[in-house]
């Protein structure tokens, strides 16, 4: 939006995927904004020089390009010119400064962009993320050198009520992926892949490439082209074809992980299964939040949960629990008809999702089912976090998120 106020201010994005940054370039392009997206094979001498003489209004680009040292984007930060008509840094998945940190260094090198632009005082910030939970925005500020009390937060709710939640159980080996087989069914004696368009999110590149190749031995010949498996070992170019092939039908199915997991934009994804309870909470709500991008489709987000993390014989609900299912159910607007009663209903979970998934009764019941998962899934994230400790905040902060 400020750019459409100053026809010669300019806007660095930092984006945490090339992709990303591909498609915020291309779509600030159609709205007439020209646009650049830097990464490896084109962060050379000559886009510097067009940066610098201001040809593009809109800079993406990774922070391994942007704080490299001796690079390209060094020379900007001396040159007036460019740095006085310079309104904003914008840091897209913020939530990826705190989170990502460990493996991508130079995201905790990010506040020298401080001392960097010291002479720079009309130069704004912008953190952008639809999972910011407390703890990472204070890692986020304190890596960054903001002050809290000099900046000020936008907060807006990230509920999706069109992506319906499920947890199902992993009733056999979670590395056979049998699972899975309710996305392959008999169409007139042959195997068909599925119609509705899905997605499964792994947390190891491996485990995706294995599930592909799994459910593509189970399709007949002319479907084994529409299941792709996606992750960031692949080129670019590689991946920003799959992801046109994705929209437009091309593909139907893909087994992925963090490449396709965040930001980017298929509006008609109907089905989102994480593989395990292996993510934490923002890279699980990123995730389900790739389903139904259009607000005229619904989706399903399944969480599918290794055994271990469910008792033979459920606990009763502790009270805070039942409270917080029933709220949840009621600000999502439930239906006045008879719905059944949080306690009795998380022991009667049905194990069988795909039943509900292709059932048109799931419609009328969904926010019912709505109220019913997000009480299962607190309680197994309770349970994961004892196994293998997480941020203290995780259920608390997943109790806001759907709420």
């Amino acid at each position: 939006m400020p750019l459409l106020f100053s026809s010669n201010s300019k806007i660095i994005v930092v984006t945490p995927l090339n992709l990303l940054g591909i498609q915020t370039a291309a779509r600030l392009e159609k709205a007439g904004i020209s646009s650049i997206s830097i990464a490896g094979k084109n962060d050379t001498e000559e886009t510097a020089k067009a940066v610098k003489a201001g040809q593009y209004r809109l800079i993406v680009v990774n922070p391994e390009v942007l704080m490299k040292p001796r690079g390209n984007f060094e020379c900007l930060w001396n040159h007036e010119p460019f740095t006085r008509q310079l309104l904003s840094l914008v840091f897209d998945e913020a939530h990826c400064i705190s989170t990502w940190g460990t493996f991508r260094p130079d995201y905790k090198h990010l506040a020298h962009l401080r001392y960097l632009l010291t002479n720079c005082p009309h130069v704004r910030y912008c953190l952008l993320s639809a999972t910011l939970s407390p703890p990472i925005l204070r890692n986020v500020y304190e890596i960054l050198g903001l002050n809290a009390k000099n900046t000020l937060e936008l907060l807006r709710s990230n509920d999706r009520p069109n992506v319906f939640l499920a947890v199902h159980k992993i009733q056999g080996s979670a590395s056979s992926f049998k699972d899975l087989d309710f996305l392959v069914s008999d169409v007139d004696g042959r195997p068909r892949l599925t119609k509705k368009k899905f997605v499964i999110f792994f947390d190891n590149i491996k485990e995706a490439e294995a599930c592909c190749k799994y459910l593509r031995s189970l399709v007949c010949p002319e479907d084994k082209d529409r299941l792709i498996w996606f992750h960031s070992v692949m080129s670019d170019a590689f991946r920003e074809e799959e992801t046109i092939a994705i929209g437009t039908g091309e593909r139907s199915g893909v087994c992925g992980t963090d490449s396709l997991g965040m930001g980017i934009d298929i509006s008609n994804i109907e089905l989102i299964i994480q593989w395990k309870l292996t993510c934490n909470m923002e890279t699980l709500w990123q995730r389900f939040g790739r389903g139904a991008r259009d607000p005229t489709l619904e989706a399903i987000a399944i969480l599918f949960v290794e055994a271990k993390y469910f008792d033979e014989t459920p606990p009763m609900p502790a009270a805070s629990t039942i409270k917080h299912a029933a709220d949840s159910a009621s600000a999502l607007r439930a239906p006045s008809s008879p719905s059944v009663p949080p306690v009795q209903a998380e022991q009667a979970i049905d194990d069988d999702f795909m039943s509900i998934w292709a059932t048109p009764s799931y419609r009328k019941n969904a926010r019912v089912q709505h109220m019913i998962t997000a009480s299962a899934i607190l309680k197994i994230l309770k349970d994961a976090r004892a196994a293998a400790p997480a941020p203290p905040d995780s259920a608390a902060i997943y109790a806001r998120l759907i709420s």
